[in-house]
């Protein structure tokens, strides 16, 4: 005998074969009085969500969102139009605008595009009153309100570049006014206004 170890030969063993995921279709379905047009997905436990990169979902008020869902969430760069005909477009987080986004109102005269944080302007963004966008506000936002920096100009003509403090012309400011003999302005303090 020689003093070599056999090998202990292999064992073959069966690989089962992989389950195949199905196939996500796009369904539609009713929730209450919504509509949701999407992809549904299971969980390992059998709970259903909604997760897609794009879908749509019409609430029975009428608004309708287009856009992806993560875990039945509302998340991501989409669409929201409003029965009135105002839309939305631009990054939502939670279902609220949160983060870069456009903002046309039903009368077609009125946008915001800029930054959103929970639903509210807020960080720097450009509102425009009329649909020549003559008539405008630019500079930061704080929860809805003009605060920090910011430039207003009036339709006829008349402006304020300076500091505001929640939704008031407040500390040191510019205001230039369009007068029949050219302009006056005042540069200064400014309370509340």
């Amino acid at each position: 005998m020689s003093g070599v170890a056999k090998k202990p030969k292999k064992r073959r063993t069966t690989k089962e074969p992989k389950k195949k995921e199905p196939v996500p279709e796009v369904v539609t379905r009713v929730f209450g009085d919504s509509t949701y047009k999407g992809i549904i997905r299971e969980d390992h436990f059998g709970a259903q969500y909604l997760e897609t990169g794009v879908a749509e979902y019409t609430w029975h008020n009428g608004i309708c969102y287009e856009g992806p869902f993560v875990a039945s969430d509302i998340v991501g760069k989409g669409k929201i139009r409003w029965p009135d005909g105002s839309h939305y477009e631009g990054e939502l987080r939670d279902g609220k605008r949160h983060g870069d986004g456009i903002f046309h109102s039903a009368d077609g005269a009125t946008s915001y595009r800029g930054q959103w944080y929970c639903g509210n302007r807020h960080g720097h963004g450009y509102l425009a009153f009329d649909a020549l966008q003559s008539s405008y506000y630019e500079g930061c936002w704080l929860n809805g309100k003009k605060h920090g920096e910011g430039c207003q100009v009036w339709p006829r003509g008349n402006k304020y570049a300076g500091q505001w403090i929640l939704g008031k012309m407040h500390g040191r400011g510019t205001m230039t006014w369009i007068t029949a003999n050219g302009t006056e302005q005042y540069t200064g303090l400014w309370e509340d206004s």
